[in-house]
């Protein structure tokens, strides 16, 4: 896949050889590539009608499942970078994180909603929240109250244009900060595909 310039171009192109073929499966649930395509899509397009622009900051907090790669893939295709936040992270980190970050949504789950609102309490900031259901789906919530996919602009399920490159960052990446605050690692688009295309070489991975 030579052509491949930014991480998600490497699910279109997924999807345009094996758009049926099981992407993720967590082992209760599983989206095949075509699914993931459009789930992602579907959370762009919501992050973009919440103001999301090229290399806005999203913080994602959710629970591993089939719900975290539609999340992921659908803040780049979004044209912005994903800050992955661990829901079993002290309080005082989290809001360390979401002050230094200064995302424009929060990404979350059923179970992670009462520690991001803890730690945007600590810190005096209200971020809009997106929350992900079940099988992937996608919600929000305004003024306490979680509005359904077509109030939150998500169900537009094609593929946006793209308008970030290869330099850009894919996302930020905070150290544990074990000897002091902690600090975020930046990772380009360009950093990812590097190591993709040794790792791929090296070890000689096929389909």
């Amino acid at each position: 896949m030579a052509d491949v310039v930014l991480l998600q171009q490497y699910l279109d192109g997924a999807v345009f050889e094996t758009p049926e073929k099981i992407a993720v499966t967590d082992g209760n649930n599983s989206l095949c590539f075509r699914e993931l395509s459009v789930l992602s899509s579907k959370m762009a397009h919501g992050l973009k009608a919440r103001g999301v622009t090229r290399q806005d900051r999203v913080v994602i907090c959710l629970q591993r499942s089939v719900s975290f790669l539609p999340s992921v893939l659908g803040i780049l295709k979004a044209d912005a970078i994903y800050v992955p936040l661990d829901h079993k992270t002290p309080a005082e980190r989290w809001a360390y994180i979401l002050e230094d970050a200064a995302p424009k949504v929060l990404i979350c789950d059923s179970k992670t909603i009462p520690v991001a609102k803890d730690a945007m309490a600590r810190i005096g900031v209200e971020i809009p929240l997106m929350v992900v259901c079940s099988q992937g789906e996608i919600q929000a919530e305004f003024a306490g109250e979680v509005m359904g996919l077509e109030a939150t602009g998500c169900c537009d399920g094609s593929v946006p244009s793209y308008l970030n490159h290869e330099n850009d960052l894919a996302y930020i990446l905070y150290t544990s900060g074990s000897t002091g605050r902690p600090k975020g690692v930046m990772i380009s688009h360009a950093n990812v595909k590097a190591y993709i295309d040794w790792a791929t070489d090296f070890f000689n991975i096929g389909s």
